[in-house]
């Protein structure tokens, strides 16, 4: 059976609601298919566990929007947007320069630091779930912990989350041709204005956050451009705040719909950890990464011509049976789990340590503080984000005790 650009599955609502029969299919049937976006432009979509990771460090393929065809170039606005110019619009050695700059606040050392004020921030959006029978999970926990670990860490006033919330929230929808041209490109000027903006603040007022440290490689050790400033701070903005979302509300689905797994944990918390990296496989945030061919490049034997994007799907990676025992359950012991759900090589996340750290901390006491927590609607009643590039929760309602 092929798969034609005008009919593939990957933008239908029926894949947005469970896209696992369309991967299990495409990885049988068509694990490379040609797939025309919403925006306007093809891509050659992976399926296969190998062939994704292959393609995550495979240096054929370019992330730079220079060597982009003009379908994407018209649907990102373009290199010349200050946005465009973030850790995953460029390749080496420009990647490698400003990434440099930023990895040091992401550090194993670094993060240990952070798990203090993490724990108590934790627990202050749990005392103030108290006394409430129910709450939306996904507000009350999953948005403002990470938003308000991101607005730490980058040196963001706290007072200004609401505005660049809203702002991220038109960028991700428009991953499913859900918002007009205009309404992306107004987010992406604010988003820019907004980071000029900090710039200007943290020269005016240094500290010890992120930040200042970008702003003072490109003041005081001329290592940075302002426009890669701006870039690196949407990109992280974007980047580390909605996957770290996805990551603690799946994760929380999944213990809800999946009660012994719990017993497990409850029984056992040193499989923390393994919980936290399976829930990042079985309901991975990140669904595609796109790059482009720089030559012709051949993936379970078909070829993607030079000059095109290819896209891998790393849910349908992280699902590949190929790879994975017993790949559609969700197994919180499962130590065997090289997951692809913060990407890999040069382009892995960087700020995977600091998200992995907030789930560690934060689903654990969840559950500690409303041991009788459950969902207050059918699982298959639960609605996730129309767009294939995130894997998110809209809602997620819960009550707290019996």
């Amino acid at each position: 059976m092929t798969t034609t650009v005008e009919r593939h599955p990957l933008f239908t609502h029926a894949f947005v609601e469970d896209p696992y029969p369309v991967y299990a299919r495409l990885r049988d049937e068509e694990p490379v298919s040609r797939a025309r976006s919403p925006h306007g432009f093809d891509m050659w979509t992976l399926s296969r566990y190998e062939d994704i990771k292959e393609s995550l460090t495979d240096p054929r393929l370019s992330r730079d929007l220079r060597n982009a065809p003009a379908g994407v170039i018209e649907y990102t606005g373009g290199t010349d947007l200050l946005t465009n110019k973030n850790l995953l619009s460029v390749d080496p050695p420009d990647h490698t320069r400003m990434r440099k700059t930023v990895q040091a606040t992401f550090t194993n050392r670094r993060v240990k630091e952070f798990e203090g004020w993490i724990s108590e921030l934790v627990d202050r959006l749990l005392d103030g779930m108290e006394g409430r029978s129910e709450v939306d999970l996904v507000h009350a926990f999953g948005v403002a912990l990470p938003l308000t670990v991101l607005c730490r860490v980058m040196g963001i006033p706290n007072s200004d989350r609401l505005n660049f919330r809203r702002w991220m929230d038109g960028l991700v929808q428009s991953g499913a041709g859900g918002t007009s041209t205009d309404s992306l490109r107004e987010s992406q000027r604010n988003l820019a204005e907004y980071c000029k903006s900090l710039i200007t603040m943290k020269r005016a007022d240094p500290g010890d956050d992120l930040m200042t440290v970008l702003v003072k490689a490109l003041d005081e050790d001329d290592v940075l451009s302002e426009e890669e400033v701006v870039g690196i701070t949407f990109h992280l903005l974007i980047a580390g705040h909605e996957t770290t979302i996805g990551l603690l509300t799946s994760g929380l689905m999944l213990l809800l719909t999946h009660p012994e797994q719990r017993r497990l944990l409850e029984n056992d918390p040193s499989l923390w950890p393994l919980a936290v990296d399976e829930a990042m496989r079985f309901e991975s945030p990140l669904g595609v990464t796109l790059a482009v061919a720089l030559e012709d490049v051949t993936y379970s034997g078909r070829t993607v011509p030079a000059g095109e994007v290819v896209a891998g799907l790393l849910q349908a990676g992280n699902r590949d049976p190929r790879r994975y025992r017993d790949a559609d359950v969700f197994d919180v012991t499962r130590s065997d789990n090289p997951h692809l759900g913060f990407g890999a090589g040069i382009h892995r996340c960087v700020g995977a340590l600091l998200s992995l750290a907030e789930a560690r901390i934060a689903l654990p006491a969840v559950f500690n503080r409303f041991p009788h927590m459950a969902l207050t609607v059918e699982p298959e009643q639960l609605r996730w984000m129309p767009t294939p590039l995130f894997r998110q929760l809209q809602q997620l309602p819960v009550r707290l005790g019996e």
